[in-house]
């Protein structure tokens, strides 16, 4: 579907005939009012094509559409309205501004005898101007043009706005057909301006292109009729650039710059810009944010990073200048995650640039899922790099003792068996529920600040045992052998260094051990219970839970060292 869209002006005190010149073919165009030319533009080019409009939308004020004739001047008599040709005048005071624009417009398409009345009553030369004729392609030239009206205050402006976005959203077409708009952007008021530039923003959000926008170059010789017409749609189309950019760094979404680079180089000719690999990585990024893919999410950071790198190192002279602009918001956007030499171990930066987003939904699965590997790298919980600690674990998801978890590695398994088994839920004095944990933390330091480099492990059957050796141990009703995982803690090995004297170290250790434990647990129930449309929280609610996890992380990432190894640590993971 093909559009025009104009804001119409008033009749200046005296018009002149003129003459527009377009491009290097010589197009050229008679005309008295100055949206004529524009749109007669745009009409021939696209007829040479065989495709007609199918509307155009006029911006109309009470004075655009009120005739001379019936306004009273300051002299307290009827205003008059003359065309002019050297030393001859017409005069059109019974027409107002959109009547005199669209009954040329319409006579121009049909190509009739009309079509140049009033140079020909004039005696203007209009030999050699570029004709339409394709007048076939217009059964009802008249039905064409939707005038809207637009009043002074500002309600009203914004009923105009919505005016105009109605019609674009009701025109009959057929499904996912892309409405093309051709804006002839040479008259109408500032506050015609305003509208207009509104309605571009809006039409953001649907299937709309913004094809080519032309003005009329007007020089000081005021005794010139002969002006050159400009494509100024480069101009217009950093609207969308800079409509892509905050669509990319406020929500995620990079599709908006694939469709304005896609047709950046198709200006130019261009099979490839230097701007390609930013734009692609920003489109991995939007992919992994759309699709909560949290590997690939990671990764496309990375991505940007090198290649916003790669860019500002280029000297290609075929730079986007624009572009430049992006790149400089890119790296303050992305700062943050930019500067992080490991984002797992960052896992509380990036939870932060999250919310500050709005990305609910995926800091939710990122904590879910990543949560473990950075309580691992640091050293909160940990274990053994063994074939015995995996087969262990294995064992206990095929027994259905621990959650079938949708990870397999062995690390997300350790952490979240740890917190499953470790702490629940018991009712205090006062009826209420308060969480508990199974370990007993006081003997465990004991036991563990003698045997630091010693394999101790605990049996996740029965996760208050910590023993070197196996034993028979009762487990769901009947006797068998435990299933024994190699697991420890920094947090309760060292908790002497981050307590100093404190005698309550052990407590206050055991205190946020128990709060890392409810807040991850809580975090994994959201999540879970979002995915299945089965969340009853709600979304500031839901906001808070992730604050108080995150709160956690960034004590035990004060508190511990990271990369610390005991003999027995590694953050590599498991064989």
């Amino acid at each position: 579907m093909n559009v025009i869209l104009l804001a119409m002006s008033t009749f200046p005190t005296l018009m002149k005939h003129c003459i527009a010149l377009y491009g290097k073919d010589g197009e050229s165009y008679s005309y008295f009012s100055q949206l004529e030319p524009g749109c007669k533009h745009f009409i021939y080019e696209l007829g040479n094509k065989g495709i007609a409009f199918d509307k155009i939308i006029v911006l109309c004020t009470e004075e655009t559409l009120t005739a001379p004739k019936d306004t009273i001047g300051n002299d307290g008599k009827p205003k008059t309205q003359l065309l002019k040709y050297e030393d001859k005048t017409f005069d059109i005071s019974q027409k107002s501004p959109y009547d005199f624009f669209k009954e040329r417009m319409i006579s121009y398409i049909k190509n009739d005898a009309a079509a140049f009345e009033a140079e020909e009553i004039l005696g203007a030369d209009t030999a050699g101007i570029t004709r339409f004729v394709h007048s076939e392609l217009y059964s009802d030239p008249e039905s064409l043009f939707i005038p809207v009206r637009v009043e002074k205050n500002e309600v009203e402006i914004t009923s105009s706005i919505k005016e105009i976005i109605h019609l674009f959203d009701t025109f009959p077409r057929k499904e996912n057909e892309k409405i093309f708009l051709y804006l002839n952007a040479q008259g109408g008021a500032r506050k015609n301006v305003q509208i207009v530039n509104t309605v571009l923003n809006m039409l953001q959000s649907r299937k709309y292109s913004l094809s080519e926008v032309n003005v009329i170059e007007y020089n000081d010789d005021r005794n010139s009729s002969r002006h050159r017409m400009l494509d100024v749609t480069g101009s217009y189309l950093k609207n969308d650039l800079a409509a892509a950019m905050n669509a990319f760094l406020q929500y995620g979404r990079g599709d908006m710059f694939a469709d304005y680079y896609d047709r950046y180089k198709k200006e130019r000719g261009l099979n490839s810009a230097p701007e390609d690999s930013v734009v692609n990585s920003i489109n991995k990024i939007s992919d992994a944010i759309l699709l909560c893919n949290i590997d690939d999410f990671l990764k496309g950071i990375e991505q940007l990073k090198e290649s916003v790198k790669e860019y500002d190192l280029s000297k290609s002279d075929i730079k986007d200048p624009f572009f430049e602009l992006i790149v400089n918001d890119i790296k303050n956007s992305y700062k943050e995650l930019f500067d992080s030499s490991d984002i797992i171990d960052d896992l509380d930066v990036l939870t932060d640039w999250c919310l500050e987003r709005g990305l609910i939904q995926q800091i939710l699965t990122i904590l879910e899922a990543k949560t473990p590997f950075f309580v691992f790298k640091r050293g909160f919980i940990y274990g053994i790099k063994s074939a015995e600690t995996s087969q262990a674990l294995k064992t206990l998801k095929k027994n259905s003792e621990i959650p079938k978890y949708k990870f397999d590695d062995p690390i997300y398994l350790l952490v979240n068996t740890f917190c499953i088994r470790n702490c629940y839920k018991e009712k205090n004095r006062n009826g209420n529920l308060v969480w508990k944990s199974k370990i007993d933390f006081a003997a465990i330091q004991e036991k563990t600040e003698n045997i630091i480099g010693s394999e101790y492990k605990f049996d996740m059957a029965n996760p208050g045992i910590c023993t070197k050796s196996y034993q028979q141990n009762e487990h769901m009703g009947h006797l068998k052998d435990p299933i024994l995982v190699p697991i420890y803690s920094d947090w309760f090995s060292k908790n002497t260094e981050i307590y100093g004297d404190d005698p309550n170290g052990i407590e206050n250790a055991k205190k946020i051990m128990i709060d890392f434990v409810r807040s991850y647990r809580t975090i994994c129930g959201i999540r879970n219970n979002a995915n299945h449309s089965s969340n009853a929280f709600k979304i500031e609610t839901i906001r808070t839970r992730i604050r108080e996890l995150n709160a956690v992380l960034k004590t035990m990432k004060r508190q511990t060292l990271s990369g610390a190894n005991y003999g027995f640590y590694t953050s590599s993971g498991f064989d």
